[in-house]
């Protein structure tokens, strides 16, 4: 399939609705002045749609979380549940909330030929047996993707050219049960003021919640595929748990000065709301693989758009936004 006639197929996607990816279609990627969620001219603004605010008062994280693991496990009545288990610990967290909510399911663990994600892999398996789960293993050669040109299509196909999400596709495309991962949470960063960059002063800034394009590559991807029975992101099922993760104390703390502004937010929250052991996430394998994919020629000439913007909108306009009962975007 040429260039045009992918865009074309976009257009054409962009008329059928987007499968529900989230409790209610609290929220939607898309563009600025466009229709649909793919992007299908260059220069489209990319944009986070809010839909609605909060109805009722937030629960703690945790509160919040074990209520999305029920509300999802409703969703897939009578299906087998199989939880994503990275080796990370946006992972870890969304497992041990499905435990507390007393949900049955099986993990999934992605297994790279030649133990290319081992150092992933070993803390997902301890974590499985000292829980006493269920697990599977789903094996992969990213080399073979990429040497076929597998990998090049499905990055097309969504939008991304970001070899790490390729095997993502492939496993949800290829096991059986309803899956859910636990991508994407949010995230929050300090932002000096343009002039404040210039000067060398980062006193003076702002705040500001980001989320980026390449994330919306999952849901296209399952649009693509017309595959329904796929939570791509487990922190964004529920408005009230994103919302949760955001009034979250610590990142309140942070906002208010109370840590250094330069912490990542999702390193803080990670580190101290999950109450879990810090560890490192990705190997010097999959960087490398990436940065193979992403400057290889045939990728540079295949792909129509690039999928690198971001939206962006102050941390204390979001929280504004949200708690709104009638938030719009």
């Amino acid at each position: 399939m040429d260039n045009d006639e992918l865009v074309a197929a976009w257009v054409r996607l962009n008329l059928v609705p987007t499968p529900r990816f989230t409790a209610d279609s609290w929220f939607a990627y898309g563009y600025a002045g466009f229709p649909g969620l793919f992007r299908v001219h260059e220069d489209a603004t990319y944009v986070m749609k809010i839909n609605r605010g909060l109805t009722r008062a937030l629960g703690t994280l945790r509160d919040e979380a074990v209520l999305n693991a029920r509300a999802i496990a409703d969703r897939f009545h009578g299906e087998d549940l199989v939880l994503m288990l990275s080796g990370g610990l946006d992972s870890e967290y969304m497992v041990r909330r499905f435990l507390d909510a007393g949900v049955p399911f099986t993990t999934l663990l992605i297994r790279h030929a030649r133990g290319g994600n081992r150092h992933d892999l070993v803390p997902a398996l301890r974590l499985a047996h000292k829980l006493g789960l269920d697990y599977r293993f789903f094996d992969i050669d990213m080399q073979v993707l990429i040497d076929s040109g597998e990998a090049r299509e499905l990055a097309r196909v969504s939008q991304c050219k970001h070899v790490g999400y390729a095997p993502w596709y492939v496993a949800v495309r290829d096991t059986p049960g309803a899956l859910v991962s636990g991508f994407n949470e949010p995230e929050v960063n300090y932002v000096p003021d343009l002039q404040a960059q210039i000067d060398g002063d980062y006193s003076k800034g702002t705040f500001m919640f980001h989320d980026h394009e390449r994330f919306p590559a999952f849901q296209k991807y399952l649009h693509w595929t017309d595959n329904h029975r796929v939570i791509p992101s487990f922190y964004q099922y529920s408005l009230e748990l994103w919302a949760a993760y955001l009034a979250n104390p610590f990142l309140v703390r942070l906002v208010a000065g109370q840590y250094n502004r330069r912490v990542h937010s999702s390193d803080l929250v990670k580190d101290r709301a999950y109450g879990l052991r810090p560890r490192v996430k990705y190997t010097g394998y999959e960087r490398e693989l990436t940065q193979v994919f992403t400057e290889s020629e045939a990728v540079r000439t295949s792909m129509p758009f690039r999928c690198w913007s971001s939206t962006e909108i102050p941390y204390r306009d979001l929280l504004s936004l949200i708690n709104h009962p009638l938030g719009r975007t």
